[in-house]
């Protein structure tokens, strides 16, 4: 179809091209003759006008052998543009329908190739089908088998996982159930010592406090055995701490992986026994830091210092609400000592020693130039006047530097 098309269209257009070159032919003669009798008309008009002063009768013939002459031209020349047109207008028919006729021979020639292409192409695609139909038919049966030797396997991999799962399953519960009920027994096997222990060392702190409450002088005792006591127990407080710290730190087991919140730092290196060794050295720092303050607050306690016996009372009470809360036996014990120390300088009989010594004030002497030799008073070192609360406290064990 698109080869007659074109030849169709190839013949319409030499058609139409030599029509369009006969008209033109027939214009341009056209022209030429009317160019030509315009010509002559005014050359006789010329020469009409010109020799008409002379004779206007010769004038006259002339013109009008001239007219005669013009108008057989004009008429000679349409007779001839109409017979080119004519002409040319039988070749542009022959011409037309001589494509014509190819065309159509032509769209006959593609309509039968067309068809006989369509209909082995409609042939081809039908066996093409029909062998993709058996093929995709053969695959699926073949895909049916697989997948049903597939879950007849698995199902079977299943069954037999679920049973090692509940087998597994249930020898750990049996296990975790004796596991739960020894770590139970022992719970309570080391809650029940703990507790006897517990009451065994109240028991014998309140018979000692008692004994250091039945021992201790009234106001004008000797308050030196109550402060020693206060020495000894918030030294002690500090020592027993260090010691519970220590044996923490040496009973922590180091863990495999840092925590979840830490895991970023093992891209830096960091491992878990980095983190333990750190905790235990931030931990024993800290226990060393406590012992010095309760180093430090025996030895202003010893030294009288008032502020000592508050700050003592502050601290160790803080230590023991955070001990009985989130600390261990060991600290709880240490804070116990701490409280107990800071609570006897607080007593009756530990009240003296904290008291203000009054210094007795004298007169300076007069100065040698605005005195007479015979009236100079020599100067003299007033010791501090004794505490009759404290007169009692010279010899062996009156002085807390003996301690």
């Amino acid at each position: 179809m698109s080869a007659a098309h074109a030849a169709s269209a190839a013949v319409q257009s030499a058609a139409h091209t030599t029509a369009a070159g006969a008209r033109a032919v027939a214009h341009a003669v056209s022209v030429a003759a009317h160019a030509v009798a315009h010509a002559v008309s005014v050359a006789a008009r010329t020469v009409a006008h010109a020799v008409s002063v002379a004779a206007r009768t010769v004038a006259h013939a002339v013109s009008v052998a001239a007219h005669a002459a013009a108008h057989a031209t004009v008429v000679a020349a349409r007779t001839t543009a109409h017979a080119t047109a004519v002409g040319a207008r039988a070749f542009a028919r022959s011409v037309t329908t001589a494509a014509r006729t190819t065309a159509h021979v032509t769209a006959i020639g593609a309509r039968t190739t067309a068809h006989a292409t369509s209909v082995a192409a409609r042939t081809t695609a039908h066996a093409t089908a029909v062998g993709a139909r058996a093929g995709a038919h053969a695959t699926a049966v073949a895909a049916r088998t697989t997948a049903h030797a597939t879950a007849v396997g698995a199902r079977t991999t299943a069954h037999a996982t679920a049973v090692g799962a509940r087998t597994t399953a249930h020898v750990t519960a049996v296990g975790a159930r004796a596991v739960a009920h020894t770590v139970s027994v022992v719970t309570r096997t080391v809650a029940h010592a703990t507790a006897v222990a517990a009451r065994t060392t109240a028991h014998a702190i309140a018979v000692v406090v008692r004994a250091v409450q039945r021992r201790l002088p009234a106001n004008t005792g000797n308050p030196v055995p109550a402060i020693a006591a206060a020495f000894v127990l918030i030294a002690g407080a500090g020592l027993l701490n260090l010691w519970g710290t220590v044996s923490t730190i040496s009973r922590t087991p180091v863990p495999d992986s840092l925590p979840p919140v830490l895991s970023l730092l093992e891209r830096y290196g960091v491992t878990a026994t980095h983190y333990a060794r750190t905790l235990a050295a931030v931990e024993l720092a800290y226990a060393l830091v406590i012992l010095g303050t309760a180093l430090l607050l025996a030895v202003a306690v010893r030294e009288k210092r008032r502020w000592a016996r508050i700050v003592s009372a502050v601290l160790a009470g803080t230590a023991l609400f955070y001990a009985l809360n989130a600390g261990t036996g060991t600290q709880s014990l240490a804070a116990g000592l701490g409280v107990a120390g800071a609570a006897i300088t607080f007593t009756k009989g530990a009240a003296p020693w904290f008291r203000r010594r009054v210094l007795s004030v004298q007169p300076f002497p007069p100065l040698r130039h605005q005195t007479k030799p015979q009236h100079q008073v020599e100067a003299q070192a007033e010791p501090l006047q004794a505490d009759p609360v404290l007169a009692r406290q010279a010899g062996a064990g009156g002085d807390l530097r003996n301690l």
